[in-house]
């Protein structure tokens, strides 16, 4: 896209300046000339400075005064030029490297018919050496003479440089009408207080910028599935900076598009959008789209929404959400819902019968708690049409660690017999894998997983690692580096075994999958750690082992301000857990050959921390291990043969390929096979149940 695209014009629009509002002595400000160009926007992509604008940079520096002197010289002329450039100009690639600051001492190379402009402005010789020698005041001077002579050029010579649509004056606002209307609680002080709340905290928060590349994907697969003879409405409830609607003017023609609204909450935005895209025919509406109604309906929706996870929503307005979202689909929301979720059930009023909707979303909805109402939501009240889910390895947005994926849907009932695309890897117009998803094996299934894991493909005869075993996490501290230490430290701080217990070190410090037993019960791995628990009260601590006293009390501010420090009783209490004879990592990425998620054979009696799950064998299996020992190493060839696979297959998965899996989800994960010796333990385990 960059390489090939060719630029033939530019609109210099206005002065604009960065930094003048705060006026603090020595921060660093700008003065610039705004600058527009259709094409070049098209493929803008700063993820890191979302709100940046196209500009040609005349100041920067630390010289308030003199900037402020300088916009007040150019604010005195209309602006408003297009600058064709020469033909077939593409962009430049340059590479990023050590800034080289230049030689003032070194004349610069100027170009014979810039050095004749200037002397026909000025009378005088362009050089490097004057420029540097300049004040401040000839500066301002031979700034005014070149607008000037800038501005006539555009009487005299319309072929070179002419006025453009930017130099015309439009409100700042924008369209003077409203599209639609907001909520009556938004007239009421309590509700507009809880919108500007979230309007401040949504600001404070990244804004993670789609790629253009994957916009304009994303567009195209959206368009093919609309009918060709329509004219489409376009929507976008969370526009930024325009992206998508810059992508749909690629793929359709202008007599194509109907109408166009986008809205954004944050008002410094919209106007830069505005800017961007009003004159195409984006309509970009001020407000805060989950509280607002009466839009009119679109045939086509393409959103990449925020990414705020529950905890990061004011819980008032996360309550607000709850309940208008439950009523618009019918459907019960869970409280850990992340933001994305309202904006995709939300929108569902918002698109005409048959209106093609698109969204750019975490994939985590297709294996979380919370994300069954959206899995319940593409699979009853919508017709679903493709899911594409792009590899963790391969994270779509540069400063942002999240596994995507895109869902394409048409707002009409589903059919009970429909097929859905699942693809995965690749780009989303070619991916490395696709297949076809009855509807029946999506609503039959709780997790969602490309490729697609059937119920069949396990045998309906292996057990569960829930039919055998208990799982519990491992023990949360609440202060690790308070409570956990090595062996050596604690008995340099004086600190008696009686109130230590051996715990693992965490799983990439293990250079085997199956711990030893020492004859003292710690376990046989380096570093050697123990834990600090003890029920005794810190007087009879004092009266028996002053120096563990003297340690409690050095407990900093912080350790003793921890929710679950504050919640024991005494606060060096930890949870109680017996040894486990297996344990399972909680998350892990792998790397070369290792696997991320895999078993351990526990032989000694150390515990483990909550980056462990713990698994102790039901009853049943316990007896027949204490009167079988053996049999604990067939549990565990039985536990590696599920594979890492099937472990992977039951958790989840997030950017950068980091997988986790819950204890829940590891309940559900089944034997590969199912040998004699077990099939006794495994019904009268479920007779049990």
């Amino acid at each position: 896209m960059y390489q090939n695209l060719t630029v033939d014009s530019i609109d210099i629009v206005e002065p604009g300046a960065f930094g003048l509002e705060g006026g603090n002595a020595g921060a660093s400000c700008t003065v610039f000339l705004r600058c527009s160009s259709d094409l070049l926007q098209s493929v803008s992509y700063k993820p890191d400075f979302p709100d940046s604008i196209f500009h040609i940079t005349l100041y920067e520096g630390i010289n308030l005064q003199f900037a402020r002197q300088l916009l007040r010289v150019l604010q005195r002329f209309t602006w408003g030029f297009t600058v064709p450039l020469p033909k077939q100009t593409k962009l430049t690639r340059i590479e990023i490297g050590r800034h080289k600051r230049n030689n003032g001492s070194i004349d610069r190379a100027y170009l014979n018919k810039l050095r004749r402009i200037f002397h026909t402005i000025t009378s005088a010789r362009l050089s490097a050496t004057l420029l540097a020698n300049l004040s401040s005041a000839e500066r301002l001077k031979l700034t005014d003479a070149i607008c000037a002579h800038l501005h006539n050029l555009t009487a005299e010579f319309p072929g070179i440089i002419s006025r453009s649509s930017a130099g015309k004056k439009r409100s700042p606002e924008g369209p003077t009408h409203m599209i639609g209307g907001e909520l009556d609680y938004y007239s009421l002080r309590t509700n507009r207080r809880l919108s500007e709340d979230f309007k401040l905290f949504t600001r404070n928060h990244a804004i993670y910028l789609t790629p253009p590349e994957l916009a304009l994907d994303i567009v195209k697969y959206a368009v093919s599935n609309i009918n060709p003879d329509t004219r489409v409405d376009y929507g976008d409830p969370a526009v930024g900076t325009g992206v998508f609607f810059s992508a749909l003017l690629s793929v359709l023609s202008s007599h194509k598009i109907n109408s166009a609204i986008g809205i954004e909450i944050d008002a410094k935005r919209v106007g830069e959008t505005r800017r961007r895209w009003a004159h195409k025919g984006l309509v970009v509406q001020t407000g805060d789209y989950l509280h607002m109604a009466e839009l009119p309906p679109r045939t086509l929706i393409v959103a990449n929404p925020p990414y705020l996870r529950y905890q990061d929503i004011p819980p008032a307005y996360r309550l607000k959400l709850q309940e208008r979202a439950s009523v618009q689909v019918g459907m019960r929301i869970s409280g850990q819902s992340s933001l994305y979720v309202y904006f995709l059930l939300l929108s569902h009023g918002w698109m005409k019968k048959d209106a093609v909707a698109a969204w750019l979303m975490p994939s985590e909805f297709m294996e979380t708690n919370y994300g069954e109402v959206v899995r319940k939501y593409l699979t009853e009240k919508v017709e679903l049409i493709r899911i594409h889910r792009f590899t963790p390895d391969k994270i779509q947005f540069e400063n942002a660690l999240v596994t995507s994926a895109v869902v394409f849907f048409r707002n009409r009932p589903p059919v009970r017999g429909q097929e859905v695309v699942l693809s995965s890897g690749g780009n989303l117009l070619n991916p490395e894998h696709t297949e076809y998803v009855t509807l029946p094996e999506l609503t039959d299934e709780n997790k969602w997983k490309v490729p697609w894991v059937r119920s069949h493909e396990s045998s309906a005869m292996a057990p569960r690692i829930g039919d055998l075993f208990t799982v519990r996490r491992g023990i949360a501290t609440g202060a690790n580096k308070f409570f956990i230490m090595e062996r050596s430290v604690a008995a340099r701080r004086g600190i008696p075994e009686a109130a230590l217990r051996p715990i693992l070190p965490k799983a990439r410090a293990l250079e085997t999958d199956i711990i030893e037993r020492e004859q003292d019960g710690y376990p046989r791995v380096f570093p050697q750690l123990c834990l600090l628990d003890c029920e005794l009260s810190q007087e009879a601590i004092g009266e028996t082992y002053p120096s563990l006293l003297n340690y409690l009390k050095s407990a900093s501010e912080s350790v003793m301000k921890s929710t679950l420090v504050r919640g024991r009783k005494p606060w060096y209490r930890q949870e109680q857990r017996e040894p486990p004879p297996f344990l399972c990592t909680y998350m892990g990425r792998g790397s070369g050959l290792s696997v991320p998620l895999y078993f351990i054979w526990n032989k000694s009696d150390a515990i483990a921390s909550n980056t462990y799950h713990m698994l102790y064998p039901n009853e049943k299996l316990g007896r027949l291990v204490s009167e079988q020992p053996d049999t604990l190493g067939k549990v565990f060839a039985l536990l590696k043969e599920t594979s890492s696979h099937n472990l992977l297959a039951n958790g989840r998965v997030y950017g950068g390929g980091l997988h986790k899996i819950e204890p829940k989800e590891l309940l559900d994960v089944r034997f590969l096979t199912f040998p004699p010796w077990l099939e006794t333990v495994v019904q009268e385990c479920l007779s049990l149940v």
